[in-house]
């Protein structure tokens, strides 16, 4: 799988301000190191959960502006297909919505 600094060479700088865990912050959390990154684009959001530590990303997570009924919308935003042995796909329920879907999360298999 690929590791956080080679997503950020793709997409940019992440969006907001703790785009690294404080050394205080990577102490605290001991053994569990998970960080995340947000980035946006044409009212996409993809948020990359990765271990602080490796920087191995654990998994992705598509958030669209649009509350969709659709799955194929999402798979189309996220650029994946259904049945790949490569990564688990996993889709996100609105609240109180049912049917309905907030996005979707990638998470690579090793």
């Amino acid at each position: 799988g690929k590791d956080v600094d080679q997503i950020r060479q793709v997409l940019g700088k992440p969006v907001g301000k703790d785009i690294e865990p404080t050394e205080l912050q990577l102490e605290m959390m001991g053994d569990d190191v998970e960080w995340g990154n947000s980035f946006e684009k044409e009212g996409v959001t993809l948020l990359v959960t990765y271990d602080a530590r490796t920087r191995n990303v654990k998994d992705f997570f598509i958030g669209h502006s649009v509350v969709e009924d659709d799955k194929e919308t999402l798979y189309k935003i996220g650029n994946v297909k259904q049945y790949v042995k490569s990564y688990r796909l996993e889709f996100v329920k609105a609240n109180l919505r049912p049917g309905l879907y907030t996005g979707l999360k990638i998470t690579p298999t090793r």
